[in-house]
C-alpha cells in the first residue's frame, strides 16, 4: 500500500503501526500547517492528512480525510468550513479530531497471502482508483482557498 501510495506521487505523512496510513498530495504540502506547540499524536505534528485506516477484521479499508488538533491560534474551523463546500462532506463527528467525510471499500484481507504481488497490486490500486476523485476534490479545494491557507499559517 505504501508503495503504490508513493508511486501515484502522494507524501506519505505521520504514520502510525501499519494501521494508519496517512499522507497528503504534493500540491497542498506548503498549506498544510506543522504545529509548533500542540502535540496532536501525530509524529510530525500536521493540522491536516489523508488517512487510510487498515483494519482487516472488519474486511474493509477506510479513507477520511482528518483535521488535527492544531495550535490554539491556528484556526481550523476554517479547514473544516473549506472542506464542506465539497459534495458528500458534512458537519464533522467528534470534537478535536475533525472527520466529515469517510468512504469505506470491502477488502477481502484473507485472499492476500494467495495472491501474486501484481493482483495485490492489482486489488490496492483498484482501491486508490475510487478514492481517487475525492482526493482531487480536496487537493482543489486546498488549491482554491491557498491564500487564505498560507495567511492562516504565517498570521498564527
Amino acid at each position: 500500500m505504501i508503495k503504490t501510495i508513493e508511486e501515484r506521487g502522494w507524501v506519505l505523512g505521520s504514520c502510525t503501526g501499519g494501521k494508519y496510513l496517512r499522507f497528503y498530495t504534493p500540491e497542498i504540502k506548503d498549506l498544510i500547517y506543522f504545529n509548533k506547540n500542540k502535540k496532536n499524536g501525530w509524529k510530525n505534528r500536521e493540522s491536516f492528512l489523508m488517512e487510510f485506516v487498515i483494519y482487516p477484521p472488519n474486511k474493509k479499508l477506510i479513507f477520511k480525510p482528518v483535521i488535527a488538533p492544531s495550535d490554539d491560534s491556528y484556526d481550523v474551523k476554517k479547514i473544516d468550513f473549506m472542506l464542506r463546500e465539497i459534495d458528500g462532506f458534512k458537519e464533522p463527528k467528534g470534537k478535536q479530531w475533525l472527520v466529515n467525510y469517510q468512504q469505506n471499500v470491502r477488502f477481502d484481507f484473507e485472499e492476500i497471502p494467495e495472491l501474486t504481488d501484481d493482483e495485490i497490486k492489482t486489488k490496492v490500486n483498484s482501491f486508490l482508483d475510487k478514492i481517487s476523485p475525492i482526493i482531487d476534490k480536496i487537493t482543489n479545494k486546498f488549491l482554491e482557498n491557498s491564500d487564505m491557507l498560507l495567511k492562516m499559517k504565517v498570521n498564527k
